[in-house]
Order: C-alpha cells, then structure tokens, then sequence
C-alpha cells in the first residue's frame, strides 16, 4: 500500500537497512509511553557506529539515543517483517516522517541536529540520572579511545594502559550489575541506561576483548596481551 502524503510504497527497506535516530520532538513519544526505555539503545559520544546516511564508519560528536533494531538483525524493533510493516506507523518517530529513499536531502539536512539524548529522559533528581552521569565519568570514550591506541602502538609494552583499561571495562560491567540487581532491569534498559558495554563496543577502537579464567584479554591482530582482573568495589 502506497502512503499518499508522502508516496512512500510501503516496501519495508528503510525499515530493515535500522531504526531511527530520535530527536528532541520525538521526546513526546516518550513522555506518552508509546517507546519505552527497553525499546531504546543510547550511542555514546564518542563511539564508533556505522551511520546509515553517510554510509561510513564515524565516531560520534555527540550522544544520540535510536530505537533499538531487532535481536540479531538491523532491522528496526517496530518492523513486522511478516506483514511488510511498521507497528509504530501512526505516531512513527521524525526521521521516520521525513525520510524518502528516492531523495535523501530533506533528512540529509536534519539528522544531526536536535538530537534526543539520556539527559531529555532521565529526571535529574533521580538515582538513575546520578549514576548515569557517574558510569559516563568513569568509563567515558575519550579515555577509552586513547587507551586503545596506546595499547595498540606499544603492545605488550603497555602495562599501565592495560591495567587502567581493564579497570574501566571492570567498572562498565559492574555497574551494569548493580543496577540490574537492585531493579531487576531488563538488559535492554541497561543499554539505555549506560549505552552498550564496553565488550560489545571495544572493537570499534581496533581492540579485541575476551573475558578469561586469567582476566581480561585484550587482541589486535596477530598482536594479543593480558591483564588480570583487579577488584574495584
């Protein structure tokens, strides 16, 4: 069926290729209950993603909060991939209004403004707003990003880099487990809440990690160094 506003043939590929962006407009979408905060995934500034309009690998100059895409797919969590539609189609989101697949200009010129970030969400009297704030002090990407390339240039050489890396990784998922603990929150809530863990994202800055009996193994090609877990709390 053909959407007559905007002559979109309802072929489902802008849904499939990932969700949208939200922006500060869509936050009344959120303030309805009609997205949740399991149906969000926060990207961190700082991050590394792939970016659907430019079609390239960027690091992000500012947090942007998406839909999450389905489990084990790109496709966007309100997909009906079976009836070749979206659930969410009356009240979809902006991007989802403004793209065109025959002509992306109109959607070229809004997506990076206006962004909806945790800070729009979260009240700031809250406990979570605290402790949110708090994992983005001690795990930000900046940190990260210049840790991975010190790993990266000194290999096996870097232990001080290896240890604080580590530790920011101990923290990521600590946190993550405290959290979850005292409210039982769903790990979907968890990456709104704190953005994706540090072993999902850690790739993205050329570092491998794996989680051993020994500790932390950190990988960039052929190159692999270890270091042990250290207790934080």
């Amino acid at each position: 069926m053909t959407d007559q506003k905007n002559g979109c043939q309802r072929c489902g590929t802008c849904c499939r290729n990932g969700p949208p962006g939200l922006h500060e407009e869509d936050k009344s979408l959120y303030d309805q209950g009609l997205l949740r905060k399991e149906h969000l995934l926060t990207l961190r500034k700082g991050e590394w993603v792939y970016d659907n309009i430019e079609e390239r690998r960027l690091m992000l100059s500012e947090e942007m909060i998406r839909i999450r895409p389905q489990p084990g797919d790109r496709a966007c969590l309100f997909f009906d991939s079976e009836h070749n539609a979206c659930e969410m189609y009356d009240y979809r989101p902006l991007e989802c209004r403004i793209l065109s697949c025959r002509d992306t200009r109109a959607i070229r010129s809004m997506y990076q403004q206006h962004r909806l970030n945790r800070r729009h969400l979260i009240l700031k009297d809250s406990a979570l707003f605290t402790i949110m704030n708090l994992h983005e002090e001690r795990c930000a990407y900046e940190r990260v990003q210049a840790l991975a390339e010190a790993i990266i240039a000194k290999g096996e050489k870097n232990a001080p880099e290896l240890a604080e890396l580590s530790d920011i990784v101990q923290q990521d998922l600590q946190m993550r487990s405290l959290l979850q603990e005292k409210t039982e929150a769903a790990g979907s809530v968890l990456e709104f809440v704190f953005g994706r863990s540090l072993l999902k994202t850690l790739p993205g800055f050329g570092l491998e990690l794996r989680e051993t009996a020994e500790g932390y193994r950190f990988s960039k090609k052929e190159n692999e160094t270890s270091v042990s877990r250290r207790t934080l709390f």
